[in-house]
């Protein structure tokens, strides 16, 4: 039998289906991000412009206690740089979200140059 093979930054998927992030909230101005991880922006060759289709699953507020369900589906938008992963303001002002709060999410597909392609 033979070793696994090495996962080397993050080109290869570990599971098929979604990917979970969890990650805490940063702000940029008015709007709230997440920093994506080296390993799936280089995997899907994320770029300023794409969206991530993505839910929402819970947030823990300031990153302790318990998580509160959210269950938000949200279309996710890399702006101004490559790995920040912009949160739609519609969910996070209904939601009450803040920068600190640290979000899981599931990332389901990424629409680039208007194709849409499972992550």
């Amino acid at each position: 039998m033979s070793a696994p093979e090495p996962r080397v930054l993050g080109f290869f998927k570990e599971a098929d289906g979604p990917e979970e992030m969890t990650a805490p909230l940063k702000a940029d101005g008015e709007a709230l991000y997440v920093e994506v991880t080296s390993g799936f922006r280089n995997r899907v060759e994320l770029v300023v412009g794409n969206v991530v289709k993505a839910v929402v699953e819970d947030v823990a507020r300031g990153g302790s206690g318990p998580a509160r369900p959210i269950g938000g589906a949200a279309a996710c938008e890399v702006v101004g740089y490559w790995n920040e992963l912009h949160l739609p303001p519609e969910l996070t002002l209904a939601h009450g979200l803040r920068p600190g709060d640290v979000v899981r999410l599931t990332l389901h597909s990424v629409v680039q140059h208007g194709v849409e392609r499972p992550v």
